[in-house]
């Protein structure tokens, strides 16, 4: 297991618990047009975890012997 492997659950916790906060602090948001920027800003965070987690899960060539 290398080091992003290692460090991924970890940056998954803080990555979705700012997600969750920004939606939340959206809840009460009467402007529409700062609803969609944060609305935007969460989906970008949720495409960045979601290409970290792709990265960590690609197999790996096996060395042939």
């Amino acid at each position: 297991m290398d080091d992003a492997e290692k460090a991924l659950p970890g940056q998954c916790i803080l990555m979705l618990a700012v997600a969750l906060d920004e939606l939340r602090a959206t809840e009460a948001e009467p402007d529409l047009a700062k609803v969609r920027i944060k609305i935007a800003s969460v989906e970008n965070t949720l495409k960045e975890l979601l290409e970290l987690a792709k990265a960590v899960a690609q197999p790996r060539p096996k060395l042939g012997f």
